[in-house]
């Protein structure tokens, strides 16, 4: 099994061109190292110091359903791109799409674990009604190199 297409190679890099193979390769496992350390940092700040809120507190809220489908069906996208490309398109499985399966699914379930914990407990600090860093970051992130995908 090649890990890149064929007429792709991460070396290529060095003579200025730019592959889909070689950006799969960096940005899907950046998103991973971000989500893991940022986000263990932050569930273990939540998990020492926080304290369980009350659920009768605040309202039931659309938009954290909507957050808490996004981050459920993102990555059942990019299974499903997986699998269209294989059956589909009957295209050969390559090194780099077993790692962008890999790589583009966990990040979004360890922040919907985030998500989960920032809505249900409060750190000892005045409260926000808003996210923590962790996943302010992820998201600008994720979108900043979907947005580098499309164009």
């Amino acid at each position: 099994m090649d890990y890149c297409p064929p007429n792709a190679t991460l070396s290529g890099v060095l003579h200025g061109e730019v592959h889909r193979c070689f950006l799969d390769t960096v940005t899907d496992p950046f998103l991973l190292v971000v989500s893991l350390l940022a986000g263990c940092h932050q569930y273990k700040l939540y998990s020492t110091f926080s304290t369980p809120l009350d659920s009768t507190n605040f309202n039931s809220s659309y938009l954290f359903y909507l957050q808490l489908f996004l981050h459920g069906f993102l990555p059942v996208i990019n299974i499903l791109s997986f699998i269209t490309g294989i059956f589909g398109f009957i295209s050969p499985v390559h090194g780099v799409d077993i790692l962008n399966i890999i790589t583009g699914t966990l990040p979004w379930f360890f922040t919907g674990v985030l998500l989960h914990m920032e809505r249900g407990r409060q750190l000892p600090v005045s409260p926000t009604n808003g996210h923590g860093p962790v996943l302010l970051i992820f998201w600008t992130l994720a979108f900043m190199l979907i947005s580098d995908f499309v164009a």
